[in-house]
């Protein structure tokens, strides 16, 4: 990536954030630390007809703002949040068993799970939509 697009991705700020989740980062302290990941709204990518949903990971060593495309926002949207899920999945904070979401190791973020399988434990509640 160059410099320049490094640039505009770090000072871009997240001007809407929609959705915000806190993980427990485990340390050598006796009270966990927070990881934080933030999605803005996806918007119109500036003379495009595609979208752009910005998101920002913050707290852990994958920390920085990426953005994902797609078609529509919805597509956006739910690129963002595999994205981050496959960044957070592969963290060197998660495979050492200190990233956890609601105690767990399941971050219940989406994730595609032909690729993320033995990675992702199965959540104790199962939800049916």
């Amino acid at each position: 990536m160059s410099n320049v697009r490094r640039l505009r991705m770090r000072t871009h700020q997240l001007r809407r954030v929609v959705a915000r989740r806190f993980f427990e980062l485990l340390g050598d302290s006796a009270s966990p630390t927070r990881a934080v990941v933030e999605f803005a709204a996806p918007v119109r990518e500036r003379g495009s007809v595609d979208f752009v949903c910005f998101y920002r990971i913050s707290g852990l060593s994958c920390a920085g703002t990426r953005k994902a495309m797609g078609v529509d926002a919805v597509q956006a949207l739910f690129l963002a949040l595999t994205n981050a899920a496959s960044i957070l999945y592969t963290s060197d904070e998660y495979k050492s068993g200190r990233l956890l979401f609601l105690q767990g190791k399941n971050l219940a973020l989406p994730a595609f799970s032909n690729t993320f399988a033995e990675l992702i434990p199965t959540p104790k509640d199962s939800f049916t939509v």
